[in-house]
């Protein structure tokens, strides 16, 4: 029971990150086997606090059509167990280092600023030693693994606010696989800052409230946005972010038949800085911190009592892009 509610921790930790980091935006998203045409929605809104000093100027996206860019995301990880129903737990493991790369490629932009553009994973892996066992780290990369030659399309509005996306998926994949793909591409379906509507200027904030499913889990979360420096297109962005999550009962992937998982508490915190190039789809490099306190139970068929793991998990992440 202890090794397949650690991996999942560590799927977990890595969605949640994820999400974390990119701007949390409303998309319709069409899973299917090959790619299709996309179905609109509206947009998000993005409540702007205090409008900035002058001068001031209206913000958008306006990347070049055929401009392919490659990023790379990296994740440092700690897990502290702060309570635990099963003996032997260790108090304190840190996990290995991992780097997920993708490509994006902007195929055509609309008359009304319209973004749409591919994506693809190029590379995913786990690397540096850390004290957790053999097995664990090798079934954690081979699900990592399988997120190589992922691919799909988005269609995102000039403000940065994801409008639809489409994901595909080979046809022979397993259900397993499948739902770790979905749940990963759910994760990322955008890394761009979303921009207010009306001009800003020098220490102009603004925020995003909205609800986000992933792993299973329903979230809360909270994105908020100040304005450091702004020249030539190019703008520097402090960033703030905020989840929780109250008690429910989970799907993880990975997870064993027959094991319930319930999340009984999730609260993060994060604070980082990006900056963004408007003739660029996804932040030059972008930078998070984030702090996440959990508690999840397991219970399985014959067991009497369910297994109850309390954690507080310190994440590093780095997106760079070129």
């Amino acid at each position: 029971m202890k090794k397949p509610l650690f991996v999942a921790s560590l799927l977990l930790t890595a969605g949640l990150g994820l999400s974390a980091i990119a701007s949390p935006t409303s998309a319709k998203q069409a899973l299917k086997p090959t790619s299709s045409p996309v179905a609109r929605v509206s947009q998000t809104n993005v409540e702007l606090l205090y409008a900035g000093a002058q001068p001031q100027q209206v913000l958008r996206f306006k990347p070049a059509v055929n401009k392919t860019e490659t990023s790379t995301i990296s994740l440092n990880t700690n897990v502290k167990f702060l309570s635990s129903s099963v003996s032997g737990t260790p108090r304190s493991t840190k996990l290995p280092s991992t780097k997920m790369t993708m490509e994006t490629t902007v195929t055509k932009i609309d008359p009304n600023g319209d973004i749409h553009y591919t994506f693809r994973y190029t590379d995913a892996d786990i690397t540096g030693d850390a004290s957790v066992p053999a097995a664990v780290l090798n079934k954690a990369r081979a699900q990592i693994k399988k997120i190589v030659g992922l691919s799909g399309t988005f269609v995102m509005d000039d403000q940065g606010n994801t409008k639809s996306t489409s994901l595909s998926i080979p046809a022979g994949v397993d259900a397993t696989t499948r739902q770790m793909l979905e749940q990963s591409f759910r994760s990322l379906d955008q890394l761009s800052a979303p921009l207010p509507q009306a001009a800003v200027g020098i220490g102009a904030k603004w925020r995003t409230l909205m609800p986000v499913k992933l792993y299973g889990i329903n979230l809360n979360q909270t994105g908020t946005y100040e304005l450091v420096s702004l020249k030539d297109g190019v703008v520097t962005l402090k960033v703030g972010v905020e989840q929780q999550a109250k008690d429910q009962k989970i799907a993880l992937p990975g997870m064993p038949k027959g094991v319930d998982v319930t999340l009984k508490s999730l609260k993060t915190i994060g604070q980082g800085q990006m900056t963004v190039r408007f003739d660029r789809l996804l932040p030059s490099i972008a930078t998070l911190s984030m702090t996440s306190t959990a508690q999840m139970q397991s219970a399985m068929p014959g067991v009497p009592n369910p297994m109850t793991i309390g954690t507080e998990t310190d994440v590093d992440m780095t997106l760079q892009s070129n």
